[in-house]
């Protein structure tokens, strides 16, 4: 076996330089430490917008499902449309696709979406809660007094004061024109019917930070 040599012993002594300080990639299902990003993605905002696959980062993977969704190659949860509508339109397209390829390189730091005022001009009203047996029903007029087409991810909740569990029935959502007002309804079947004189209430909040008033219900 013939000696390495000076080039040899300095190139095998840089090859386990790379080894010892080369670093692992996290285990499957977590994410890198605070700090160490995806090469080709970066922390999704609060929210989650843009992050269509859920891992934590807005990616050129993100705006390929959106683009895969949008020509009827891939079907997208309730949730993942949620995250995909980036520009806060409340429809899905092209645009969206453009806007994640460009805050997963850097070139915006925010979405649209992101810079909607919290339920301005989102107004719930007239909240009503009838029980019939275990059977529940809830309603709510809402109105948008802006001019502006408005989507929210409404979801109807459901508490028993004297138990310790909330319910998250129902997730929908609901889009309104401008000056539009829409009467939404919900239902619920309880396990069976509750003793009489439970306290039972219901009540809509909304992705945006809404809350419709809390309706309490007597069996």
């Amino acid at each position: 076996m013939k000696p390495l040599g000076f080039l040899g012993v300095a190139l095998a002594g840089l090859g386990a330089i790379l080894l010892l300080t080369r670093k692992k990639a996290p285990p499957e299902g977590e994410l890198p430490p605070e700090g160490e990003l995806p090469p080709e993605g970066r922390v999704a905002p609060s929210g989650g917008w843009g992050d269509v696959d859920g891992d934590g980062y807005v990616t050129e993977k993100d705006a390929i499902l959106v683009q895969e969704y949008l020509v009827g190659t891939k079907v997208l949860t309730d949730e993942q449309l949620r995250r995909a509508d980036v520009d806060g339109n409340g429809r899905i397209s092209v645009l969206d696709v453009l806007l994640i390829r460009q805050y997963a390189i850097g070139q915006i730091d925010t979405f649209p979406v992101e810079e909607i005022p919290p339920s301005v001009g989102w107004e719930y009203s007239s909240a009503t809660g009838l029980i019939a047996g275990a059977f529940l029903t809830f309603g709510a007029r809402i109105t948008n007094h802006t001019a502006d087409i408005i989507t929210r991810y409404v979801t109807y909740y459901v508490a028993i004061p004297s138990l310790p569990t909330t319910w998250n029935v129902e997730s929908r959502a609901v889009t309104l024109g401008g000056g539009g007002t829409q009467w939404v309804d919900f239902s619920f079947e309880l396990w069976a019917a509750p003793p009489p004189g439970t306290t039972i209430e219901m009540w809509l909040e909304d992705d945006a930070g809404g809350v419709s008033g809390r309706v309490k219900v007597f069996a």
